[in-house]
């Protein structure tokens, strides 16, 4: 094995401990390469010292602490989502690509590599009473109108059906308050919307009868 081999072996085998890569290449490719396979720092054997080792040593181990925090953070989001009942989505407004979750995936009746990032996916099933008043509500989001997004509407599940959906969500702005980015959740309110049905008609209709109170 050469440097680079061993690198990559040991990112295979789930290493995390943190990995100085010493060469006798002084060459900027090999350095990227390293860096890609997973190298905390790079090291040129001609040109090393002591402060220069001691330095690389420490920036070592806090790249890999910052790495360690952020993969707990990632488990705790990953378990965060498995744990709720609501579909998620991540709207990037540079690119206009939307990560949808699995959840919300499956709330519409469909598996994961059936929908694709595209902002349509969504848009273009909801009911056309509702499509206009969802897309105000975001762009008044977005032009900073209100704090956060909320709205009621329904979504056409994969078996043709409409279904209630409450969506929230909030936008992610830069120094000069433009919007790059907008996530949320989507929660099931079928059940609801019928229940509150219900509860109209009952105040408004004798249930023996069917005619108006």
């Amino acid at each position: 094995h050469n440097g680079l081999d061993l690198l990559r072996e040991a990112a295979r085998n789930g290493w995390t401990a943190p990995i100085v890569f010493l060469t006798g290449e002084g060459n900027h490719d090999v350095d990227m390469e390293a860096m890609r396979a997973g190298a905390a720092e790079y090291l040129v054997k001609s040109q090393l010292n002591q402060d220069q080792l001691e330095r690389s040593i420490r920036y070592a181990m806090a790249h890999a602490q910052t790495l360690q925090a952020l993969r707990t953070s990632e488990e705790r989001y990953a378990l965060a989502m498995r744990g709720a009942n609501d579909g998620l989505w991540d709207w990037n407004l540079d690119s206009n690509e939307v990560h949808y979750s699995a959840r919300w995936k499956y709330m519409l009746g469909y598996e994961d590599q059936e929908i694709s990032n595209s902002p349509e996916e969504c848009f273009s099933r909801i009911h056309a009473e509702d499509v206009d008043r969802v897309k105000a509500d975001i762009a008044a989001h977005l032009e900073g109108q209100s704090p956060h997004y909320e709205n009621e509407y329904r979504l056409e599940h994969k078996d043709g059906a409409y279904r209630w959906m409450l969506s929230r969500g909030v936008a992610v702005r830069d120094a000069d308050g433009k919007a790059h980015r907008m996530a949320g959740s989507l929660t099931d309110i079928t059940e609801r919307k019928r229940f509150e049905e219900q509860l109209e008609r009952q105040a408004f209709y004798d249930p023996l009868t069917n005619l108006p109170n």
